[in-house]
């Protein structure tokens, strides 16, 4: 993550939780990068910006581990954010005059559009420390009923809203994807997901040629 966030890293890549979103499949779309999904469909909240299109049907991902998406929570800060927006091409180039548009789809012309969804923390990564400053940037909705590893807070997931159909993923995808699993089941991501939901479609053994790449910033076609 440091490696995207060029403002404040030493801030904003430092991982916080990790945490689960439920009624949601990660899946690699047809664009071949990674994406979610709802597998049900009913709304996951309440919230207008929660409602996404549903590529999938209950008995496709009867398994729990397929309508289950974890990952790690970090605190950004807006100019951080801003450049991982280039990234995952939520960017103003592509549509400089955006209006409001929540249903069917939100994300216009941008390649994602960005939800905040609600996700359960699985476990802390960081302690509250002096007047709550290991986790200054995360404001916790409810409290779990298990202790604060359930705790509930909202956060920024980038969605593609239009390419929601699996597919294959791309070659140069494959290498990144690796670099974030190992990261990320070192922090305590559920391997055992790992296995089921994202093995299948990214090879072990491929690295990233580049230790320092971290993909292409979005740009739109002259």
């Amino acid at each position: 993550m440091a490696l995207r966030l060029p403002h404040s890293p030493a801030t904003s890549a430092v991982p916080l939780a990790v945490a689960r979103l439920d009624n949601f499949q990660w899946i690699i779309c047809e664009a071949g990068y990674a994406n979610v999904v709802k597998v049900v469909d009913v709304d996951v909240d309440v919230d207008r910006h929660d409602i996404i299109p549903s590529a999938t049907s209950p008995s496709s991902a009867a398994h729990p581990h397929q309508s289950t998406v974890y990952g790690i929570l970090y605190a950004m800060h807006p100019a951080d954010e801003a450049a991982l927006d280039r990234y995952e091409g939520h960017t103003p180039d592509r549509n400089p005059h955006p209006e409001p548009n929540y249903r069917p789809f939100l994300q216009g012309t941008w390649v994602y559009n960005k939800h905040y969804l609600r996700v359960h923390v699985v476990k802390w990564l960081v302690g509250n420390g002096d007047n709550g400053n290991g986790r200054r940037g995360v404001h916790v909705e409810s409290r779990g009923q298990g202790g604060e590893d359930d705790d509930v807070v909202r956060a920024l997931v980038y969605v593609d809203e239009v390419r929601t159909q699996p597919g294959r993923i791309n070659t140069e995808y494959i290498g990144r994807m690796n670099r974030a699993i190992d990261e990320s089941t070192a922090l305590g991501l559920p391997v055992d997901w790992v296995d089921a939901v994202i093995r299948p479609h990214v090879q072990p053994g491929v690295e990233v040629p580049d230790r320092n790449y971290v993909g292409r910033v979005d740009k739109v076609e002259d």
